[in-house]
Parts: structure tokens; sequence; C-alpha cells
């Protein structure tokens, strides 16, 4: 049978082979979703973005997982709703470096008090290790222990949170929260937020174990982790694939060029 390529049959099969092109490889990053009702009912959710890049921790690039933690409420009303941490798991990996040689965090907006007052670009990792100082962000490798409330942290084999969550981070059980991040468009002024406080987002880097090969290694879920308790948590799940979105694409244009052939 002869087949018979219309205008529309030529414009979709170069729609696929730009398609193609433009497609980024596979396992390039990974995006992860949850949400929440906050320590009021208010709603609360968040995402984080895994990627595999290249960082220079002082002593040149290197292979790092880089984490962006990104607050996707609404509003931030409470100290208590504040994105302050996520725990999380990488299969065939010992452990994550904690300090400065290997583990960085940076916030791009800081407010440094409720009326506006603005900072860029603020180093907020690591913490200060064996001090009871809010303040900064820490890295620490699990297993865990069981929180306040009884909720059993031994299932996550890493943290990265501001200082204290009730978990022995930094040496000490120190609730932190200053640093969490607030949902942007929030009104800081009289409401019961600390300062400084993180607008929108923080992306951490940690210096990427030879183990660590691919995103296919992370777990299924994350558990973002709010205020300075651990037992204020939600579960995250990553993100429909890229890939399985674009499978449904070539689906449809191979669908449109059949139809098109028949014309």
């Amino acid at each position: 049978m002869i087949e018979h390529w219309s205008a529309q049959t030529v414009l979709s099969r170069s729609a696929l082979l730009g398609a193609l092109l433009a497609f980024p490889a596979a396992g390039h990053a990974l995006t992860y979703t949850g949400s929440g009702l906050g320590t009021n009912g208010t709603p609360i959710s968040a995402t984080a973005d895994f990627d595999l890049v290249t960082y220079d921790f002082g002593g040149g690039a290197v292979d790092a997982l880089q984490i962006t933690l990104t607050n996707t409420a609404d509003v931030t009303d409470l100290r208590g709703n504040l994105l302050t941490g996520i725990f999380f798991n990488i299969s065939d990996v010992g452990s994550l470096p904690t300090d400065a040689t290997g583990f960085d965090g940076l916030a791009p907006t800081v407010h440094t008090n409720q009326t506006g007052t603005t900072v860029s670009n603020v180093d907020i990792a690591p913490a200060v290790n064996g001090t009871a100082t809010d303040g900064t962000y820490q890295l620490v490798n699990g297993p865990f222990g069981i929180a306040n409330d009884g909720t059993n942290f031994a299932g996550w084999d890493y943290g990265i949170s501001t200082v204290g969550q009730g978990l022995g981070f930094n040496g000490s059980d120190v609730g932190g929260d200053d640093y969490g991040i607030f949902a942007p468009g929030s009104n800081l002024d009289g409401t019961n937020i600390p300062v400084p406080v993180i607008e929108g987002s923080a992306t951490f880097w940690v210096a990427a174990p030879g183990e660590l090969t691919s995103l296919d290694q992370l777990g299924p879920t994350v558990r973002f982790t709010y205020g300075s308790l651990p037992d204020n948590y939600f579960t995250g799940v990553p993100e429909p694939g890229a890939a399985a979105l674009f499978g449904l694409g070539l689906a449809g244009l191979a669908w449109r060029g059949r139809k098109a052939s028949r014309a």
C-alpha cells in the first residue's frame, strides 16, 4: 500500500523530529511534590528538585547532587508552617559528606526583618557542628531516631534541615526554624514568623560519592519537614516523568500521521 503524505503529516513528523532533538536525556532531573496541612490547618506544599551537576566546594569542580527546596503554598502565616527540611534515601551509597568540603547551601533571598529588608545570595550551610546555634542548615547521615511524638525516622538515610528538628542535628536537640522557607507573597509584617527567613526556595549541593551515578538511585518518596519539630511533616512523591508525557506526545503524533495518510 502506498502511503500518501499530506502537509499535515509532514508537519507532524517535522515536529516529532524537533521534539526528539530538543528532548533532554532521561534522568536529567527529578522533582518530588507534596502537600499537607500546617499547624493551624493552613494548606502547605513543597517541591524538591534533584539533579546531578558539577559544583566547586573550594577545591575545584566535582560531581555533586543538587537539591532545591521550594515552598509552593499560597501563604505562610505561622512559624510552624515554614519549610525547614527534607529527608530522603539513596540506594547503594554509604554516606554523604556533611562539612564545608562537600556540603553547601544558598538562599537567593533572605528577609532580615518583617518590614521588607532583604539580602541576596546568603550562604546557609553547613551549620557549625557541636553548637546549639540556629540560622543555618545541616546535612546528617541516618538512620535517625524516634521523634518526640513517636514518629520513626529510622527509615531515612539522609536529612537536610535547619539546626535542630529534635533529631540530634548539630549535636543537640535544639528546635530551629530561623532561615525556614516561606511562601512568596506572604505578609511577614505582624505575623508570628521569625527572621531571618528565606523567601521561596533554597538550593543545596552535596559532593556525590562514586557510588552515586544516577537519579534512579533516589527513593520513591521524600519527607518534607516544616516548623521546628520533626513530627511536622508530609510526604513527597515524584512528579509524572517527562519521558512518560513525551511518550503520550509520540503516540498523538503517530495517530495524526496515520489519520493524515488515509485522507
